[in-house]
């Protein structure tokens, strides 16, 4: 996730040092669910832009679920990472689009996958725009990379 904020106006620059942070180089933090980066892209009198990077590890977020559902799964990148996880009892991949779920099928190799890996799994091809009682129940639900398309009204 990446988050801008921009100040125009005199002085700009004092924004690094009203966020306690130097506008003159980068930092990096380490965090309990990832890694925080903080930079300046523009640093002038006129206008400055503080931007903070987060890289979030979901598998460290979803530590302590038995159960975990990949809403927006795409091929399956992070599901299979999920499916790993000895302490992750079941794990729920649904994405909209279903030439999207076969080829995470596909990436999973689910026809050579083991027992006990594919009862952890279950495919559900749903929207996330809409309510769906089949999302319910789970201890984690990540949204990673996710754009829903919405009709305009």
């Amino acid at each position: 996730m990446l988050l801008t904020l921009t100040y125009r106006g005199e002085n700009s620059q004092d924004l690094g040092y009203l966020l306690h942070k130097n506008p003159h180089r980068a930092q990096q933090f380490e965090l309990a669910w990832g890694k925080a980066y903080v930079f300046y892209p523009e640093v002038s009198n006129e206008s400055t832009t503080a931007a903070m990077l987060l890289d979030i590890d979901p598998i460290v977020l979803a530590t302590g679920a038995e159960s975990v559902i990949d809403l927006g799964c795409g091929e399956g990148r992070l599901t299979a990472m999920l499916l790993e996880e000895k302490q992750i009892k079941a794990v729920a991949a649904c994405d909209v689009s279903v030439s999207v779920l076969e080829k995470a099928v596909s990436r999973l190799k689910t026809d050579s996958m083991p027992e006990y890996r594919r009862k952890k799994l279950t495919l559900l091809q749903a929207s996330l725009i809409y309510r769906d009682k089949r999302f319910s129940g789970y201890d984690c639900a990540c949204v990673v990379e996710v754009i829903e398309h919405i009709e305009p009204m």
